[in-house]
């Protein structure tokens, strides 16, 4: 399964062990958790916006 959603990722590099779990890193992790962190800012702009706006 960790083969299969690496290649959903352009960014992204599997590394695999005879011993353990497969496991795929972002080569871009800091983007893609700074886009994490804005996406959950906008969500809590546009709940403020709508609830404003049924007051």
């Amino acid at each position: 399964n960790a083969l299969k959603l690496s290649m959903e990722f352009k960014n992204a590099q599997i590394i695999t062990s005879s011993v353990g779990d497969h496991q795929f890193f972002l080569k871009e992790a800091e983007f893609v958790w700074n886009t994490i962190q804005d996406f959950r800012n906008s969500e809590k702009y546009l709940q403020k916006v709508v609830s404003n706006e049924h007051q």
